[in-house]
């Protein structure tokens, strides 16, 4: 069965080489957790650029460095290289020339090691490529991935690699390698033929760690740029020497500006040519390129929370155009890419975001933006009409994901971000259309509805369902809520404010909106549990509200029911002994379902005395139960009639009501097991409709893979999303979209990665 990617929601690491752009083939790659996600211009829209995949099942840590190799347009074969904490370097070879979302081929390098992988590079040169990677104990690895070989270990004593940077030397059959270490230096190596690298230069100057590499030809010399935390940028000029004509003074000079060293019967020297000061804060990033006329330029990133692009003119490199965020309190970029010809740049900022700035009759503009969560998603939910979805992470944010119609083309994009918040978030649950509940790690519960604003954009981007509540929402008073420059407060928008809310109609907004421009109110606070509140589920009549909170006794295990119109507690439920990890409402709204990790689930049921009240009429035990280990998850059947339970020692269990009592289980029994060995099943959903006469079931484990199944009598697994295509850590919460117009599923896991798929080929009949 076809299983089509919809949309894929991921942040790029914190680092400064973890992202790359291959300008040739117009593919983006950048390490978000332990995978890269390759994204891609499709040219569909003014939304163009989309993650198409993830490449994962190399790393175990994070990836902290990719780097494109260079390629031609002919090429039908191109590399990527990536790196990561665990000390492995992978080579990924690409067979279709621009197709970027095939699944390419992996050669896994080192990883013997525990000592995490900082920056990559590589080269190729006689037809050999030549792979370097800077560890975190002030080693330098050369490897030749094709024999898969540690050729060569480079010992830089006290200092450690930061960024390595490779390229064919000037005599275009050697390697120049360059490593910027913690000790402020620059590191020249050359290595001939199958020699070892020499040092045979080092450059000094900057007074702080170095952070950025970049080094290109210019004619018969090699231009190289450096930058550091030192707030400068150096540029040196790489060239062969020749004396000079008055007297030998030059050869005999030891001025530090001019440094001499042999290579192959050769001398060559290396002359500092500009010190540039453009930046307030540590420049992370420099790279050069050439513009369609073969200018010179070069680009710098800066934790200043500015981009400057530098043009050569007459010998002197002068500011040409400044770009970036100004104001709020958000730090800055850790990298800059140009683009092709130097008419755009990729940017990476702090918070994991990737935008794209292009230049239009000498204005520059952001023109698209993508990214995510930089920290694991704990759960997601759709709202009720299935028109977006919600998800919270441990990055502190609630983010709204959102169908964006243009020019007869949709995508999916993140539209919102309506809670920053300053714990790890870990549940939500909507009450309304605009409304939601969420949870972190507190001991409070908080309620936000949406401004009008959000009202009105969201009218015009997704062609929403207009009801009732989304009228009243465009009638109301508050227009939109905005964080002020320090960060300290929030504050109706200006008029600028409101000029960039009415732009979101023509393009998905950018990273500056979402941060700052498209937060919600906090409308309540629910104050009760005596720890972090862990789980939060709201009956489909939007009456009641259920939540739970860690725990280790039965006191605090106890939910609690909260009335949704007076925000009083309505009831405790008593049940179990430690942590209620899910809580799930029937469909019916009748019934309602816990489970826990003292490996016992129970149902409780509507009082008919008071239809507001529950009543437990049935609860598991050890002789039952048949989990033995945490029970991290449940779900109800669209017709309320089944429901599943999936624990930590990987069993799947569907269990049916009964007329017959089955001890202190009460009326419900066990229908079908299914056993994953050695599995832990960490999510589970039904699907809103039944297919081929069967419930469909999604289900998550621990892996990060995805089983689709069906149940009958018996569970059947249709089919197996790997972990390469759908998590390669924890999958936290599997969703299917509401309504019967479409069969997509959303997932979310510890990987930071947000997943919509489209599973309408199950519904064809065999």
């Amino acid at each position: 069965m076809e299983i089509k990617h919809l949309y894929t929601s991921a942040a790029c690491n914190k680092s400064c080489s973890a992202v790359d752009w291959n300008i040739v083939k117009g593919v983006i790659a950048f390490g978000t957790c332990n995978s890269v996600a390759i994204a891609e211009n499709r040219g569909v829209n003014v939304a163009r650029w989309q993650i198409v995949r993830t490449l994962s099942g190399g790393h175990r840590g994070h990836v902290n460095a990719v780097k494109w190799l260079k390629c031609t347009k002919e090429d039908e074969v191109f590399h990527l290289i990536s790196a990561s904490d665990d000390g492995t370097v992978i080579l990924w070879t690409f067979r279709k020339t621009g197709e970027a979302g095939e699944c390419p081929e992996m050669v896994i390098l080192g990883g013997e090691t525990k000592c995490g992988v900082s920056t990559v590079d590589g080269e190729i040169v006689g037809g050999k490529l030549t792979i370097a990677a800077g560890l975190k104990d002030a080693l330098v690895e050369i490897w030749h991935p094709a024999e898969k070989i540690l050729s060569e270990t480079i010992k830089l004593g006290k200092g450690y690699p930061l960024v390595v940077r490779m390229e064919t030397f000037l005599d275009k059959k050697s390697l120049l390698l360059l490593v910027g270490t913690s000790e402020s230096k620059i590191n020249l190596y050359v290595r001939a033929g199958g020699e070892d690298f020499q040092l045979k230069k080092i450059l000094v100057g900057h007074a702080d760690w170095i952070r950025g590499i970049d080094a290109t030809f210019d004619g018969s010399e090699m231009v190289i740029a450096t930058s550091g935390q030192d707030n400068y940028i150096r540029l040196w000029r790489l060239s062969q020497f020749t004396k000079s004509p008055i007297g030998g003074l030059e050869e005999e000079s030891n001025h530090l500006e001019k440094m001499k060293f042999q290579h192959e019967e050769e001398t060559y020297q290396v002359e500092l040519e500009s010190v540039l000061k453009g930046h307030e804060g540590w420049v992370y990033s420099v790279q050069l390129g050439r513009t369609a006329d073969g200018n010179l330029q070069l680009l710098s990133a800066s934790i200043d929370k500015s981009l400057v692009i530098w043009t050569q003119s007459d010998g002197l490199w002068l500011e040409d155009v400044r770009l970036g965020d100004f104001g709020g309190n958000q730090m800055g970029f850790l990298t800059g890419r140009f683009g092709a010809d130097c008419t755009a740049v990729l940017t990476h900022n702090f918070q994991g975001c990737l935008q794209i700035w292009e230049k239009s009759e000498e204005i520059w503009t952001v023109s698209s933006t993508f990214g995510g969560h930089f920290g694991a998603v704990r759960e997601i939910s759709w709202e009720p009409l299935g028109e977006y979805l919600l998800s919270v992470s441990a990055d502190q944010t609630t983010r709204i994901h959102a169908q964006w119609t243009k020019e007869g083309v949709t995508t999916w994009h993140e539209i919102g971000r309506p809670q920053i918040h300053g714990y790890d978030l870990q549940a939500i649950v909507p009450l309304s259309r605009f409304k939601f509940l969420s949870a972190a790690e507190e001991k409070i519960i908080r309620c936000f509805e949406a401004p009008t604003a959000f009202g009105r954009n969201f009218k015009a981007i997704t062609d929403a369902t207009v009801d009732e509540e989304l009228e009243n929402l465009l009638d109301s008073n508050v227009a939109g809520v905005t964080i002020s420059a320090l960060g300290l407060s929030a504050k109706a928008p200006d008029a600028q404010d409101q000029s960039n809310v009415d732009e979101l109609q023509n393009k998905p907004p950018s990273d500056e909106f979402l941060k700052s421009g498209s937060l919600w109110i906090e409308c309540q606070k629910l104050y009760g549990h005596g720890y972090d509140v862990y789980a939060l589920d709201v009956s489909p009549d939007r009456h009641i509200l259920a939540s739970s909170c860690k725990a280790s006794n039965p006191e605090h295990s106890r939910v609690i029911l909260w009335d949704t119109k007076t925000w009083q507690p309505l009831q405790h439920l008593p049940a179990h002994q430690l942590t209620v990890t899910q809580i799930r409402f029937s469909p019916d709204n009748q019934k309602l379902l816990l489970v826990s990790r003292d490996r016992r689930f129970s149902l409780f049921e509507r009082d008919g005395r008071d239809g507001r009240k529950f009543t437990c009429t049935g609860i598991s035990d050890k002789k039952n139960g048949i989990h033995a280990r945490i029970i991290w998850c449940c779900g109800w059947s669209h017709d309320s009639d089944v429901l599943a339970t999936g624990s930590r020692d990987g069993k799947l269990v569907a269990w049916r009501k009964t007329e017959v009592e089955n001890g202190s289980l009460g009326f419900v029994n066990s229908l079908a097991v299914q056993d994953f060995t050695n599995e832990s099943v960490t999510s589970l959903a039904f699907a809103p409709e039944l297919i081929r006469e069967q419930y469909f079931v999604a289900v998550g484990f621990e892996s990060g893979r995805i089983n689709l199944c069906s149940l009958s009598r018996e569970w059947s697994v249709l089919c197996s999303i790997p972990s390469c295509d759908a998590h390669s850590l924890t999958v936290q919460s599997v969703k299917f979209r509401p309504g019967k117009n479409h069969l997509e599923l959303a997932s979310c896991g510890d990987d930071h990665l947000v997943r919509i798929f489209d599973l309408a080929a199950f519904r064809e009949t065999q």
